[in-house]
């Protein structure tokens, strides 16, 4: 759990360019900080805000290895933090797999998941908790696992998911979801909501990937009152014909044939043609339009609200 750089880049694009409110934020386990005293600087100048390398210093040095001052530094003037545990001393103690106490409804202007809900058994419940925590006019922010996790936590997650769960039924709206890998932590893509391009979002890469998330809550309502589905299950049931959006297209089985021959008649060659294939489709085919839109983010090209397309 805890802040990276580029987690780090991305609540600062929320509140820089997104609007979103940290006056009061929660996090889901008390979050690190992993900023050094010399990125920190050009980081910043990146979203228009000043701090010098001292005083970079003495925020990561004041927070004894803990985001709170990076949190301040975004506006936040409460910084609670809850856990199931005192361990790491989060400010407000409780397990997430049961619902939160009344007093904490609609308490914060943002909520932060940065590596937590994976790690929570019961998710639906956890994550019901999240959005009920946040208040009317603020958001629900989560930086998760979604790809080459495995063994991390119990879970990782697609971004269907969210997009069905932060939802205008759930009275959430303005859902946005993005991915990076780890590798390339700078590179995102945003994602495209399946149920609008009528297709599955898929990814098959061979790096960890990640979600960047955000979504405002525009009602106060209960979550999950109706439960929600896969988009293309929800189609194929209202076509009544059994067949979603995404049904497997018809192998083309005399070019499977022609296929088959070739190999057996030439292995070596068609291995090397095959390998170079597979090669091509798990690279530069990883993040297809119109499932996934570029965005580079980096420390040498300033983020801005129009090569995102985020409302403000």
């Amino acid at each position: 759990m805890g802040i990276s750089l580029y987690q780090a880049a991305f609540l600062l694009h929320l509140q820089t360019k997104c609007g979103v409110n940290f006056q009061r934020t929660l996090t889901i386990g008390r979050q690190s900080l992993f900023l050094e005293a010399d990125d920190t600087p050009a980081l910043f100048h990146r979203f228009s805000l000043k701090i010098t390398r001292e005083q970079a210093g003495d925020m990561v040095a004041e927070g004894k290895g803990y985001s709170e001052p990076f949190l301040c530094r975004l506006g936040a003037a409460v910084t609670d933090s809850l856990d199931a545990s005192s361990y790491e001393g989060a400010s407000i103690i409780h397990d997430m797999n049961t619902p939160v106490p009344e007093s904490l409804l609609h308490s914060y202007t943002a909520v932060i998941d940065s590596g937590t809900l994976e790690h929570i058994f019961d998710f639906p419940s956890a994550v019901r908790n999240c959005m009920d925590m946040v208040s009317l006019g603020g958001h629900f922010i989560a930086i998760t696992p979604t790809n080459n996790f495995n063994g991390h936590g119990f879970y990782q997650f697609s971004p269907e998911l969210f997009f069905r769960i932060l939802s205008k039924e759930n009275g959430f709206q303005d859902t946005h979801v993005l991915i990076c890998e780890d590798a390339s932590p700078f590179r995102w893509y945003e994602v495209a909501d399946p149920e609008q391009i009528q297709k599955r979002v898929e990814l098959i890469n061979h790096r960890p990937a990640s979600l960047l998330v955000c979504s405002r809550r525009s009602e106060l309502k209960s979550p999950f009152i109706l439960r929600p589905y896969q988009s293309d299950y929800v189609a194929a049931w209202r076509n009544n014909t059994g067949i979603g959006y995404n049904a497997r297209r018809a192998v083309n089985r005399p070019l499977l044939r022609l296929i088959l021959h070739r190999l057996a008649r030439q292995p070596f060659e068609m291995f090397n043609v095959v390998r170079s294939l597979c090669h091509i489709a798990t690279t530069s085919r990883r993040f297809p339009k119109p499932s996934f839109t570029p965005v580079t983010v980096s420390l040498q090209t300033k983020v801005s609200q129009e090569s995102i397309g985020w409302p403000v």
